[in-house]
């Protein structure tokens, strides 16, 4: 994903006019019994039109599937990847001239136990 920013959030200063993935947790549940994670997680693309902003979606979704095959900080392991929500047009209020596309997955993922 060349020239794409992938951030938390976009700077203040966004101007709708890059390519951007935004990766939002908005839910979901640990146990901490099994040490497993099952995150709700939001990614909005944005691009310089409603095209280039769907299409970053469809590369992102192609992708997430992947997860479970990569590796990952601190020894934690994707199990899991399943899609809640595919990719849908929705006006970003913060950023009203942006062309974003939300799709939200969730992802079970096993996490180590840190050091005592």
């Amino acid at each position: 994903m060349a020239g794409v920013r992938v951030a938390v959030r976009l700077p203040d200063d966004y101007d709708a006019s890059a390519r951007a993935a935004i990766v939002t947790r908005v839910g979901g549940e640990f146990s901490a019994d099994d040490l497993l994670d099952r995150a709700v997680v939001r990614l909005d693309t944005y691009g310089p039109d409603k095209v280039a902003a769907l299409d970053l979606a469809g590369t992102v979704r192609g992708l997430m599937w992947l997860a479970p095959e990569a590796s990952h900080a601190g020894g934690a392991v994707v199990s899991d990847v399943a899609e809640d929500r595919g990719p849908s047009w929705l006006r970003d209020p913060g950023f009203p001239h942006a062309n974003r596309y939300t799709t939200r997955y969730v992802l079970l993922i096993r996490v180590s136990r840190g050091p005592a």
